[in-house]
């Protein structure tokens, strides 16, 4: 099996948390960096064992390392467009932090890059490959809760609000929909189906004009009502709650989840997961498996799978207009 080599192109928080989960991936292994700052990016890459001519001062030069085989984008949300049809353009792989894109429109352009360049592509939706993900699923198919009929799944925070954060700049991409919004989206058509319809939104907007809260309703072809909640506004459980006749299955933080509670009457189970790193292992082992395949999209979270939570999205942000 190949080693994957990897880039990382925008060097914040995540980024230094994909840098460690790449440390414990065995096919994988780091070999660039790329920050607007060469001395950001060489204090970043010390960290990790990178030589100085391994850390750029721009993003457009990581494009011509000559080891290269995959890039992940961790870069400001108005930014994904750009730097994945750049990247799919220098026939690199790219792994695209979510959302993939600010609307199916750009979505489209990267795709067609993907397709014309016979690049791979996939969007960082993280709870696709988390081992209590692939266990919901589990519970739900051997019925442990009978059918579900309700669902409650939220992620919200509250940062300390600054106009020019990219989280409340609309040009950058902020608000609460495009920035958590996605996840639980993400997460209930992961589990119900891509067919679960969107009937009604409701979004509260901030001074600077970005969605501070957003709340969904959704409900699937088999008849479960789902609610959803967003929020840059107020710190949230951040829990993904199923219930059914027989019982309910709870994910506590389930974008980044570690356990399960299943309750069925008086009988309380508990599951717990430890994450090899911190959670974003499991997308890289999908990435560099699909390579060594020759696969241009993950069966998991499929370009389709990307473009159907832009298309809601666009639908959502639509509604307001």
């Amino acid at each position: 099996m190949k080693n994957i080599k990897w880039g990382i192109i925008g060097l914040g928080h995540i980024a230094t948390k994909f840098a460690h989960a790449i440390k414990c991936v065995d096919n994988g292994e780091l070999v660039a960096v790329a920050s607007r700052s060469k001395e950001k990016s060489e204090l970043f890459g010390s960290q990790f064992g990178l030589q100085p001519d391994a850390c750029y001062g721009n993003y457009e030069d990581i494009l011509n390392h000559p080891d290269l085989d995959a890039l992940y984008i961790a870069l400001p949300n108005h930014l994904h467009k750009e730097w994945s049809i750049k990247a799919l353009n220098a026939k690199k792989a790219v792994l695209c932090e979510k959302p993939s894109t600010l609307n199916t429109h750009e979505l489209k352009e990267v795709l067609n890059a993907a397709k014309n360049n016979r690049a791979f592509y996939m969007e960082a939706m993280k709870t696709r490959f988390l081992p209590a993900t692939r266990h919901v699923k589990q519970l739900l198919a051997d019925h442990a809760i009978g059918d579900p009929r309700l669902v409650y799944g939220d992620f919200g925070f509250k940062p300390p609000f600054d106009p020019t954060n990219r989280l409340f700049d609309q040009s950058l991409g902020g608000g609460a929909l495009l920035d958590v919004g996605v996840y639980p989206l993400a997460y209930t058509f992961d589990l119900f189906g891509k067919e679960s319809k969107v009937f009604e939104s409701i979004q509260t907007f901030g001074e600077t004009g970005v969605d501070l809260d957003t709340s969904v309703l959704i409900k699937s072809v088999d008849d479960v009502h789902i609610h959803l909640f967003a929020s840059i506004d107020c710190d949230s459980p951040r829990d993904y709650i199923i219930v059914g006749p027989k019982g309910t299955i709870r994910v506590p933080r389930f974008s980044n989840a570690t356990s399960i509670t299943l309750t069925q009457g008086d009988i309380v189970t508990e599951y717990h997961y430890d994450h090899l790193v911190n959670g974003l292992e499991y997308q890289i082992y999908e990435v560099n498996e699909c390579l060594n395949n020759n696969l241009l999209e993950s069966p998991i979270m499929s370009w389709d799978d990307s473009y159907h939570l832009m298309s809601v999205v666009d639908d959502i942000v639509n509604t307001k207009e």
